[in-house]
């Protein structure tokens, strides 16, 4: 453990480290950063913690953790392809009970997210914008384009980080009969996707992924121009717009969502979709 005060003691105390870990990005945070120095890269451990390892053409932030210190990824360990298999076989093995519950749920879940004038992701996608102001706009467009039955059921969850924006009080401003919007502070996706009929997001993210392995519905409003994925990612996103699974606008998307929120479930699981 350390502190700031502290740091001028490391150079004594970094000969009693056997390893060090953490569990958040080696550039994430200065004091970890300078206890790293002190102890050497044999000694540091750092742990994949998002989704964008190995899809980007670019990422300095994995380059940057694999130059100093010891990462360990998600890709090719034993650990994590057994918890996916099970979910994966426990999906297939209750498909058709698991599809009903789908059918009775009403929550649309919807995951905010903000923009960053400092780029913190670094090469994540490329960032053209002047104000969050706009972009949280679109997401109250979306909840004034939905049909009043639908609306009911619409949830946001809060950004975990803010980076200084208001989301809630622009999102209301913006919104029509806003004292029916409602608000989920749940600390983990999991936990806001807990009983969630349709999962959408306007920024793909680990929650994305996490929907996926979840099998929930879902629909993302975002331009896939924008991200720098590599080929091979790039031509799988595209084929999930052309499933009208991604929409490039907000409209496009509530204008779906009126249509066929009754009856997503049947499209989510058909073999045309899962497959």
């Amino acid at each position: 453990l350390y502190s700031n005060d502290s740091l001028f003691k490391l150079k004594y105390i970094n000969k009693n480290i056997k390893n060090l870990s953490s569990s958040i990005a080696l550039a994430s945070s200065d004091e970890f950063r300078i206890l790293a120095s002190f102890v050497g890269k044999n000694k540091v451990n750092t742990y994949q913690h998002g989704s964008d390892y190995g899809l980007l053409k670019y990422n300095l932030l994995y380059d940057f953790e694999k130059s100093y210190s010891n990462f360990l990824g998600w890709k090719n360990k034993k650990s994590f392809n057994l918890f996916f298999n099970k979910i994966k076989n426990s999906k297939e093995n209750k498909l058709e009970i698991y599809k009903k519950k789908i059918k009775k749920r009403k929550k649309i879940t919807f995951f905010s997210s903000v923009y960053y004038h400092n780029i913190l992701r670094y090469e994540a996608h490329l960032i053209n914008f002047e104000s969050n102001f706009e972009k949280i706009k679109n997401v109250s467009d979306l909840y004034n384009n939905l049909d009043e039955p639908i609306k009911k059921n619409f949830i946001i969850r809060n950004q975990q980080h803010d980076y200084g924006w208001n989301y809630k009080e622009i999102f209301l401003k913006n919104s029509k009969r806003n004292k029916n919007v409602k608000f989920s502070n749940s600390k983990t996706s999991f936990d806001a996707m807990n009983n969630t009929k349709i999962f959408i997001t306007d920024h793909i993210s680990t929650s994305f992924y996490e929907a996926i392995q979840l099998n929930i519905p879902i629909l993302v409003i975002c331009d896939i121009e924008k991200y720098l994925f590599i080929n091979k990612v790039k031509k799988g996103f595209l084929l999930l717009k052309k499933k009208n699974i991604i929409f490039n606008d907000y409209k496009s998307c509530s204008k779906y969502l009126n249509e066929y929120y009754k009856v997503i479930h049947k499209i989510w699981f058909s073999k045309e979709t899962q497959n």
